[in-house]
């Protein structure tokens, strides 16, 4: 290791000390016990190792690199069950390729709306996102207050049905007295689902409460979406109208 420029005047130091000791000892029969210490010390001194100071160039020099970011790849992902949104706990941390970043911070628009404070170095470890696309900028700032940014975005999408609560079982009935058929109300299914309200799902059915069905079997078929057509349930079931009147002989 190359010694310091000022290793010859820490070593002249020493031996004016080590001098200055040796007249204090020769004034005293028995130098106190520091005085030895002291003396043995500052005589090893001038071959202790001096301990590597730090690159002051190199860090000004990394201060004064060019920031260059590198955001991550666009993600996308689905909901969580039961939910709207998606937990992400990978992939959002930018790699900082060169210069020091005195701040760096982020911000999100879109389907989720957040940002981080705009002083210290903030990243993103997890966040939960809404359903939709999630734009994510950072911005890093060096101490000459130049700003470098990059984007990527979070897209979650919804794959799961609706669910039905409560549905009709079949029915049996019998048709009116002197009628080939017969009127048959029933309640609508309640169903739900993880993004879309009641008002935003799509419910279709071959037939409607309260319509007039004929002597037989048949089948009532409802199909519902979240507004996706991807997401898709159908629910069927029978309504039977019983002929109880006997013919007649003529």
């Amino acid at each position: 290791m190359t010694e310091p420029k000022n290793i010859g005047a820490l070593k002249l130091t020493a031996i004016l000390i080590a001098v200055t000791l040796m007249h204090v000892e020769a004034f005293s029969h028995q130098a106190p016990f520091w005085v030895n210490s002291t003396l043995s010390a500052v005589l090893v001194s001038s071959e202790l190792k001096i301990v590597d100071q730090p690159n002051y160039e190199q860090v000004e020099s990394q201060q004064n690199e060019e920031l260059i970011l590198e955001c991550p790849q666009d993600i996308s992902t689905y909901t969580d069950l039961n939910d709207c949104t998606a937990d992400v706990s990978h992939g959002l941390s930018i790699n900082i390729i060169s210069g020091r970043p005195k701040s760096l911070s982020w911000e999100m628009n879109g389907a989720t709306v957040n940002s981080s404070p705009n002083s210290g170095i903030n990243q993103l470890e997890h966040h939960v996102f809404n359903e939709g696309t999630t734009i994510i900028t950072y911005t890093a700032t060096d101490q000459q207050n130049n700003s470098k940014t990059c984007t990527f975005t979070v897209t979650v999408s919804d794959n799961q049905v609706p669910k039905i609560i409560e549905k009709p079982s079949d029915i049996n009935v019998f048709a009116d007295e002197n009628d080939c058929g017969t009127i048959v109300n029933w309640k609508a299914p309640i169903i739900t689902d993880n993004c879309a309200t009641r008002d935003q799902m799509v419910v279709n059915c071959t037939q409607s409460t309260g319509n007039f069905f004929p002597v037989g079997k048949t089948q009532v078929t409802y199909t519902i979406t979240d507004g996706n057509e991807n997401n898709k349930v159908k629910y069927s079931f029978f309504i039977t109208v019983i002929d109880k009147t006997a013919p007649l002989l003529t």
